[in-house]
């Protein structure tokens, strides 16, 4: 049903909800990622969505944009690019409660959206306490931005019979957003004997848990009383940044499902009591969503070829010629020359010819057309990796996407199914893709770095990747 409702175009809010252990909510949730038939949640929705992107993507141009955020300590913290800085929640007149600073990334496929959420999740804040040993001490929200447009008068080939948006009922054109919410377990602190910096971190688990109880609870208030009652309950949105980051999801223009986990055990009674009394007054928020259509791309114009090649135009004929009628075409402005990825190359002509600029934000690394960063080469896949740059806290990571072949400093880079983490790139740090194409990353300007160090440097990156096997 949740991804039937982001195709069909409404938005959507999953959450868990949990006041005892929290080992079985964050399983719920994610599962067991080497499991097929353990996957969690959030797995399965990804790969629902992705099974529609997939049999639609002839007759319809699909935008997928992922981020990772978590809350902790009642402070908002990027978990695609983690710096450890605050990022703000504003107000934006459009688009409601979000967080600007936050690292969007544009999905390419489920391969990839499974290595976004295995990096993320990693980089979550995590404690030992005494009622479990992997405690989560933040709240996370994985975010998915889905646009979905048709392609003129393309034909939509017919659903197998066993998909599961085979009955949909959607509009050709639509965007929907999907906040996917595992909520941190609320503590006594009786029973996790936590202290020091695990008590602070408690303490801001449950004030935020308490706003959330508010706010259902002013939301059902509002549903008991009639449309046109003059006075509405007060919904304290902004009393937590949760609360106020998922505004819109809760009170707005959504559909919200709440998962409640609860234990049987009768150590744990009076929090299974207090979980089913929250799940029980939030059945009673009524949602009212509606479909967030948009237009259909116009039918690409024929292809107007020139009789001849030596054809001469006069400037007025010339498709973005300045005029009176029609202005002159506006420039963007040119990226920053640094942080950037230098081309490594045994010819001295050729070494450190081009250059890769990383803007803020992510940064695509491929050889496809979609890639922000075309770079062309035997084994380099369409999208190859991402990186992942914030020039005001100096802070840039690489993370390899699945199938790509990546090294940094001679050592593999393998975050899909191994344990490791994005790599963090330091000043000179050699990049190489698909054992052949390397690059060296250039934080600021450095005199030392030149034509000849570029073509040593090359002997040296393929000389690390070829010894480490």
């Amino acid at each position: 049903a949740v991804a039937a409702w982001i195709v069909r175009g409404d938005d959507e809010f999953v959450v868990t909800r949990t006041f005892g252990r929290d080992r079985r909510r964050r399983y719920s949730m994610l599962g067991d990622p080497d499991n097929a038939d353990l996957r969690g949640l959030i797995p399965r929705i990804c790969d629902g969505l992705c099974d529609a992107a997939e049999f639609h993507s002839t007759s319809h141009e699909i935008v997928m944009e992922a981020s990772y955020a978590e809350i902790y300590n009642e402070r908002v913290r990027d978990l695609l690019l983690p710096t450890g800085r605050t990022l703000r929640v504003r107000e934006h007149p459009r688009d409601g409660a979000c967080v600007p600073d936050l690292t969007v990334v544009r999905v390419g496929g489920r391969d990839e959206l499974a290595a976004l959420l295995a990096v993320g999740s990693r980089a979550r804040a995590t404690a030992a306490t005494r009622g479990n040993a992997r405690s989560s001490r933040s709240h996370a929200v994985f975010s998915l931005r889905v646009s979905r447009r048709r392609r003129g008068e393309a034909d939509v080939p017919d659903a197998p019979a066993d998909a599961w948006w085979r009955d949909l009922e959607a509009p050709s054109s639509a965007r929907s957003r999907l906040h996917l919410v595992d909520l941190a377990g609320s503590e006594r602190v009786a029973v996790t004997g936590t202290d020091g910096a695990r008590l602070k971190e408690a303490k801001a688990i449950n004030r935020s848990l308490a706003s959330l109880c508010d706010v259902v609870a002013a939301l059902a208030a509002n549903a008991r009383r009639s449309d046109d009652s003059p006075r509405k309950a007060f919904v304290p949105y902004r009393n937590s940044a949760l609360t106020w980051l998922l505004k819109d999801s809760l009170g707005g223009n959504a559909f919200a499902t709440m998962l409640a986990t609860v234990s049987p055990c009768d150590r744990h009674f009076e929090e299974t009591v207090a979980t089913l009394k929250y799940a029980a007054r939030a059945r009673r928020v009524r949602c009212a969503a509606t479909v967030n259509e948009v237009a259909d791309l116009p039918p690409e114009p024929p292809v107007r070829r020139s009789p001849s090649a030596s054809t001469q135009h006069s400037p007025s004929s010339l498709p973005y010629a300045a005029s009176a009628s029609r202005p002159a075409p506006v420039v963007a402005a040119p990226l920053p020359a640094w942080p950037r990825l230098t081309n490594l190359n045994p010819d001295p002509a050729f070494a450190g010819a081009a250059t890769v600029p990383l803007a803020d934000g992510a940064t695509v690394l491929g050889s496809g057309e979609k890639a922000d960063g075309r770079v062309r080469g035997a084994g380099v896949a369409d999208r190859h990796a991402v990186v992942c740059a914030s020039r005001t806290h100096d802070v840039v990571v690489l993370c390899a996407l699945p199938g790509a072949e990546t090294h940094v400093n001679g050592a593999p880079v393998t975050v899909a199914t191994g344990a490791n983490e994005a790599t963090s790139l330091r000043h000179g740090a050699r990049v190489v893709l698909a054992r052949r194409l390397a690059f060296r990353f250039e934080a600021h300007e450095d005199p030392s770095f030149e034509t000849r160090d570029a073509t040593d440097a090359w002997h040296e990156a393929i000389g690390e990747v070829s010894r480490g096997g």
